[in-house]
């Protein structure tokens, strides 16, 4: 049995997974039910993510539609959040100055007031 702290209670360090033994392997094949729950969960987050940075750009683009937002530099290093940014861009909803340096378009700001945000109708 490895010691843990409580910090890491539940998890095992990296240092502890080992690969299986030959003849112990499990198959390659993933789950439908896991993949299906993972890409969920992704789904979610995303869906979170991009609430989350249309409501701030709103807020800001009432205030002054020439103000840019800029991104920290946790939130740039984060793939998911590159690729909501991105999404956004090729929608025409939001330009970038520069990495990590954004702001909501017209187009965008007309968008996020007509279409209520997803998490709003599920409550």
């Amino acid at each position: 049995m490895l010691p843990m702290s409580s910090e890491s209670a539940g998890f095992l360090p990296f240092s502890a997974i080992h690969p299986a033994r030959s003849g112990h392997s499990i198959s390659g094949k993933k789950s439908p039910t896991l993949n299906s729950i993972q890409s969920g969960d992704v789904m979610q987050r995303e869906e979170l993510i991009r609430d989350g940075l249309l409501l701030a750009l709103s807020q800001r683009y009432r205030d002054d539609p020439s103000q840019f937002l800029i991104l920290s530099r946790q939130s740039l290093d984060s793939a998911l959040m590159r690729g909501v940014v991105a999404d956004l861009r090729n929608e025409g909803q939001i330009e970038e100055q520069m990495r990590g340096v954004i702001r909501l378009t017209p187009r965008g700001y007309r968008k996020f007031r007509n279409d209520p945000l997803a998490y709003s109708l599920k409550n």
